[in-house]
């Protein structure tokens, strides 16, 4: 009886966990994340242009996808990558209901974000490159490719202030990670920092939770 309600248990913070994983990303709080979020900056810091081919890496259900279509607008194009179908439906759905027909979903693996090769301008990734737990540099290496020479790929995260001292995998743990770590990953792969941003803001404008960015640029043809 005791395994069977430590199971019962178990599944219920299973399901409370997969309703407020949903419920973080669901249109209907857009605008409120719009408060805090920062899109403008972000939006510079990835130099986005109308026409731009770009990626939204981890979009969930295309909060910052919607903000890229319209920034790019009609001649540009928008890749909005994710692990879950579920949430590239209800992407899709968004996206017909806001006029984009600019956007292209692609399921993507746990190792690689399945972007086409040399394409495009910019790569975003919000509050997902944590969740990277084997070969970090791999799939860096993986959105790296997907770029431009010249293209700029922007990391951003979180990190609660009290966890700045802890080792990568304990921050991992708690779904954060501070700047220096994805600082030493962009040098081993050969990107280039080029903007950043520590703290941006607050994440929900929680006084403990500092967001930051970081932005780094693919070296052109020739150059070191």
């Amino acid at each position: 009886m005791k395994n069977l309600k430590t199971f019962t248990f178990t599944i219920v913070l299973c399901l409370l966990g997969a309703t407020y994983a949903i419920a973080q990303y669901k249109s209907d709080d857009w605008k409120d994340r719009d408060k805090w979020q920062k899109v403008p900056q972000l939006l510079k810091a990835m130099n986005i242009r109308p026409g731009a081919k770009v990626a939204d890496v981890g979009c969930h259900q295309g909060y910052m996808t919607m903000h890229l279509a319209k920034a790019v607008g009609k001649t540009g194009k928008v890749y909005g990558v994710d692990l879950n179908t579920y949430r590239l439906d209800a992407l899709k759905e968004e996206a017909i209901e806001q006029g984009y027909n600019n956007i292209v979903t692609i399921k993507g693996e746990e190792n690689d974000p399945l972007l086409p090769t040399g394409k495009l301008d910019a790569i975003i990734m919000i509050d997902t490159y944590h969740h990277i737990l084997e070969k970090p540099l791999k799939y860096l290496k993986k959105l790296k490719k997907a770029l431009k020479p010249g293209g700029r790929l922007v990391i951003v995260e979180s990190i609660r202030t009290y966890r700045k001292q802890l080792s990568r995998d304990e921050q991992k743990e708690k779904h954060n990670l501070d700047i220096g770590f994805v600082r030493y990953d962009f040098k081993k792969v050969g990107l280039i920092p080029a903007d950043f941003k520590y703290p941006l803001t607050r994440w929900k404008n929680k006084k403990e939770v500092w967001v930051w960015y970081l932005a780094g640029v693919k070296p052109k043809e020739g150059s070191r």
